[in-house]
């Protein structure tokens, strides 16, 4: 056993680099990973022997409960109430179009999908149910991925990703029903009174479990241990693997000692303790972050081994059926979306181009597939390979798509080339001494362009600074030379001059330029009153030194990141844009990891923010983080 671990690992750390390999040509990394179980599995080059496939079961339990928990926990009920009647349309439709087109053409390639030939009418409508939920399935880690490289946000990104949480759920639901449904005509057993009976304790078994587990893993997150997160997120996932051995040795036990097989779904039950510990427990915020920023290993090790126990003589027969099912479930996500969104009264435009945000798949699909193919080994792997192969079209093509739908409906702003620039990226700075050139060097390392205004008399060198900088010199300072520089191009005007000369500039820019941020090196703090009176920001040179030997004293850390003494880390304004957001207290905002609200202004009033505070449109979030998280959160605000 320790040789097929050895082995194993090695496959995956080769995995892991072929998937990073696969995002340079700007596919999905998940591909790269499928695409390596397949060249190293038993019908590839034969590293990992079938044996072994059967001996690491348990990743594939690991893995399937690790996917449920992050389906349930992107389900946070109070981001999606703004949009949700669109929401609830839009999976509906969904869910019966692509439903109904896939039951209907599983019913026509009956005669070309071989592992039915045995099967009657009954088995066979049970397959294609079981098909038709885990077609319906979508990606919310796709979505969310190309969300955050589009920088989209708007209500269609907004309805598009709250139908993409809400489906994860409803398809583990469907898929529960579909699997006892199918376990039921397999046996022979058909429906009647007592398949449903049985069938309302198994859900009802299922959200009891669902409900167990989330106490077992809230008392895990609130308590504390030495190795902190890394610790509650392998306890985590050993209850997860708990849940699903479980729930199968339940299942074998009902069936050789009772008169009827008890199939409890142990994906419906970890999604369960996702909901509930995100909208239930005061542990969503850490939860969210354990579970999300360790996805890499669980996902390296699951698709590897799924593109292992793809079965390559079925697939090269198979293939064509594949692609008929994908045109099939992109007709029906096109019809159901369209008319969904037109009864809840979407935008014509919108709605034309919604299906393109449902194509992509993975976790969750994937996840079932193999599930399928665990429960039923006689045409279970044949059913779990045309199931991945429609997956992989989709999720190969669509985050393409759903790109492209952003850029159409205008949702999308993506990060701009750094050889452009923004009104608010420029900043022209009054001064006559290396403080002013010291400052330019500071905006220019953040990627603003500088313009220097300074005295001809003045010493500033143009090459002490960045070519991103510019040293404009001047005769004699007065409103029309205030006017020759153009301050409407710029975001902000910083005066380091004499008070007299600064008070000059501002009066000028208050009274014709609007909008501006005029920010004001202070010389005798008696003056300060005239500046404020021109909503000027204030820097008194007589006490700034003091105050700030004052902080570091008190909150060393603090003011080291404040100060950017951290490389990767900086200050930002956030406007909050999103609908599901307003309403919600900063508590319950799903920050990014390492980012904290500095303060919150609304309608140019800097409020005392506390973790109740409401939030409204149009607040301005001032939030310190790393770059990475700085950017996720304008994403999502």
């Amino acid at each position: 056993m320790l040789q097929v671990i050895i082995g194993f690992i090695l496959v995956c750390l080769s995995s892991n680099q072929i998937g990073s390999l696969f995002t340079r040509f700007h596919l999905p990394m998940i591909t790269g990973f499928l695409f390596t179980g397949i060249i190293t599995g038993p019908h590839g080059l034969d590293f990992i022997h079938h044996d072994y496939v059967q001996k690491l079961y348990y990743v594939d339990e690991v893995a399937l409960a690790y996917i449920a928990f992050v389906a349930g926990s992107e389900l946070y009920l109070k981001e999606y109430r703004s949009r949700i009647k669109s929401i609830l349309f839009v999976t509906a439709g969904i869910i019966l179009g692509v439903a109904f087109l896939s039951i209907i053409a599983f019913h026509f390639l009956t005669p070309y999908i071989p592992f039915f030939e045995p099967m009657n009418l009954l088995q066979r409508f049970s397959v294609a149910f079981l098909a038709a939920s885990i077609l319906v399935a979508r990606s919310p880690s796709s979505a969310i991925a190309v969300i955050k490289e589009m920088r989209a946000r708007g209500p269609f990104t907004q309805t598009t990703l709250g139908v993409t949480v809400i489906m994860d759920v409803v398809v583990i639901v469907l898929f529960s029903l579909a699997s006892t449904y199918a376990g039921a005509t397999m046996s022979g057993k058909g429906i009647n009174p007592k398949f449903l009976l049985l069938l309302a304790a198994e859900l009802f078994a299922a959200l009891a479990i669902g409900w167990i587990v989330a106490k077992a893993v809230s008392y895990t997150l609130s308590q504390r241990f030495i190795d902190g997160e890394n610790f509650k997120f392998f306890t985590i996932l050993t209850i997860g693997f708990c849940v699903f051995h479980g729930l199968a040795s339940l299942e074998h036990y009902s069936k050789e000692h009772w008169n009827f097989a008890l199939i409890i779904e142990p994906l419906l039950a970890c999604m369960i303790t996702g909901v509930l510990i995100t909208n239930k427990s005061p542990h969503r915020q850490e939860f969210h972050d354990i579970m999300h920023s360790r996805w890499l290993p669980i996902y390296v090790a699951f698709f590897t081994i799924t593109g292992a126990t793809l079965h390559l003589d079925v697939l090269t027969t198979v293939w064509p059926i594949a692609l008929c099912l994908f045109f099939v479930r992109l007709t029906g996500i096109f019809a159901g979306s369209f008319l969904a969104g037109q009864a809840a009264g979407e935008p014509v435009n919108h709605s034309k181009v919604a299906w393109m945000g449902y194509v992509t798949q993975a976790g969750v699909g994937l996840g079932l597939s193999k599930a399928v193919a665990a429960s039923y080994p006689s045409w279970g792997i044949h059913f779990a390979t045309l199931m991945i192969s429609v997956i992989v079209l989709n999720e190969v093509i669509g985050p393409a798509f759903f790109k492209w739908a952003l850029l159409i409906v205008r949702e999308a702003h993506p990060r701009a080339k750094k050889s452009d620039h923004h009104i608010l990226h420029r900043a022209l700075i009054f001064g006559s001494d290396a403080q002013a050139l010291t400052l330019a060097k500071q905006l220019s390392l953040h990627e603003w362009q500088v313009t220097i205004a300074s005295p001809q008399s003045s010493k500033l060198d143009q090459n002490q600074i960045k070519s991103s900088a510019t040293i404009q010199g001047y005769q004699n300072l007065n409103p029309d030379l205030i006017h020759e520089l153009k301050p409407r191009e710029f975001g902000a005007v910083v005066t380091m001059l004499s008070d007299e000369e600064n008070f000059l500039i501002c009066e000028t820019i208050y009274e014709h330029y609007d909008g501006l941020h005029r920010i004001v090196h202070l010389n005798e703090r008696s003056n300060i009153s005239r500046f404020r009176e021109l909503d000027c920001f204030v820097v008194a040179k007589s006490t700034a030194i003091i105050s700030l030997l004052d902080h570091y004293v008190r909150s060393p850390s603090a003011v080291s990141l404040l100060l950017d003494d951290e490389d990767d880390h900086d200050i930002s304004d956030i406007e909050v844009r999103n609908p599901s957001h307003f309403g919600l207290s900063l508590e319950e905002l799903t920050l990014p990891e390492e980012v904290l609200v500095l303060a919150v202004s609304r309608k140019g009033q800097l409020i005392h923010a506390h973790s109740h505070f409401r939030i409204r449109k149009g607040d301005i979030l001032t939030v310190l983080g790393p770059f990475e998280g700085l950017d996720e959160m304008e994403v999502s605000l």
